[in-house]
């Protein structure tokens, strides 16, 4: 199932890429309707892997070998059981815990709330509303599209 990873403190914001190629910083994106194939992830929660609609060949990734706060967060070529790109949301919710770096958490850089923003790994940090995210269903957000369009034409 397809889902939009949602920032927490403003629904209005989700995770997602400028293109789907390998490489490309995973940034705060500003959501609009059911979102797009670069704001939608496939999530696997038995591999640990959030990989992209747009390109399911790609997986979120912390960049480089020594991750450590502040390292970005990218989209990646899949490397079976490569550590940077596990993670775990299952009963941790909000929080997105690497497996490959223990401690570290995906992170909306000092919490802003404009397109572009940094997405981050940061050590984990108990309440911080930077950390935390929502994982909504795509079909979810079709439903509530088409209410809302109903209720715009119906006016």
């Amino acid at each position: 199932m397809k889902y939009v990873i949602q920032y927490q403190i403003n629904p209005s914001f989700c995770l997602g890429v400028s293109s789907a190629t390998a490489g490309t910083p995973v940034l705060l994106n500003l959501l609009a309707g059911v979102g797009n194939p670069n704001t939608q992830w496939d999530v696997d929660p038995s591999s640990g892997l959030i990989t992209l609609v747009g390109n399911s060949n790609l997986a979120l990734a912390y960049s480089g070998t020594s991750p450590g706060n502040g390292t970005p967060l990218i989209v990646a070529q899949i490397v079976l059981g490569a550590p940077s790109q596990r993670w775990n949301w299952v009963g941790n919710p909000p929080d997105i815990n690497s497996l490959g770096a223990p401690g570290f958490v995906v992170d909306n850089s000092n919490g802003g709330q404009q397109p572009g923003n940094k997405i981050q790994l940061w050590q984990f940090q108990g309440g911080n509303t930077n950390q935390a995210w929502t994982f909504t269903p795509v079909p979810t957000l079709e439903k509530f599209a088409l209410q809302d369009k109903e209720l715009v034409s119906a006016r």
